[in-house]
């Protein structure tokens, strides 16, 4: 018979891991927040709020992690989804992005499309009327 009591190993994994990913998860939520809606319309994008409110949560996540990590290690079948609660964020931010991607893309899902037949955005020509000579040495009847 095993008389001994179970280890905490679950929980101390979850508190080191989710406790160092916090710190970076926190930093780049509150500078990566603002940032998203930096292109115009974005603001008015579901799939960019969904992102945005994914990368606020994943600290929030890390953080009720570690307590439900120690809270549940003595029960074995909550203590697994309890240490993988941030992994909800993740899968959201990976989801939605994959989905944004997808429609966002100008030949539609998935198509074989040749490279040398992709639309690439290019600068227009300059127009020989908006070319003007930059005079270097002033001219000599100013001398």
């Amino acid at each position: 018979m095993n008389d001994r009591a179970p280890r905490p190993i679950l929980a101390i994994v979850a508190t080191v891991v989710w406790g160092i990913l916090t710190v970076p998860g926190f930093l780049i939520a509150a500078a990566g927040a603002p940032m998203a809606f930096d292109a115009p319309g974005s603001n008015a994008n579901p799939l960019v709020w969904l992102i945005v409110f994914a990368f606020l949560a994943f600290p929030v996540a890390c953080v009720a992690s570690i307590a439900a990590s120690w809270i549940t290690w003595r029960m074995p079948k909550v203590r697994v989804a309890m240490a993988c609660i941030p992994l909800l964020p993740i899968a959201t931010i990976v989801a939605a992005m994959a989905l944004s991607s997808g429609l966002n893309n100008p030949f539609g899902p998935m198509t074989e499309t040749p490279v040398h037949q992709t639309a690439m955005p290019q600068a227009p020509a300059p127009q020989a009327s908006s070319i003007l000579a930059i005079p270097t040495v002033p001219p000599e009847s100013s001398r």
